[in-house]
């Protein structure tokens, strides 16, 4: 798990003007079959900022079907495969600049049915 600070922009609606952000998995590895729906939900602290988050891919890549999409990796899986990725926060609304991107890492596997 990786932080950062909010800073410059006297803090968002979500947290206190030098909140520290921060994201992470719960497990290192996630399983699910091809024509599954699927979701992998990170921890993101504090919760009451995830609404005013933007995610990003900052690494990796997602299994095909699958997208980032209101805080989660959501999708049905496509193709059969191991994919490690790390997810960073890109942005708070309300605050000028995070400094540093805070990002995790996990891999998820897709299997065949």
């Amino acid at each position: 798990m990786t932080t950062a600070c909010g800073g410059g922009g006297g803090g968002g609606p979500c947290g206190a003007p030098n909140q520290i952000f921060s994201i992470s998995f719960l497990n290192s590895e996630y399983y699910s079959y091809v024509g599954i729906p699927s979701t992998v939900s990170p921890i993101i602290n504090p919760v009451s900022c995830i609404n005013d988050m933007s995610l990003q891919l900052a690494g990796g890549r997602l299994p095909p079907g699958m997208s980032i999409s209101n805080g989660k990796i959501t999708g049905t899986p496509t193709t059969a495969g191991t994919y490690q990725l790390s997810l960073g926060i890109a942005g708070v609304a309300g605050y000028d600049t995070l400094g540093k991107i805070a990002s995790a890492t996990t891999t998820i596997v897709i299997r065949s049915n």
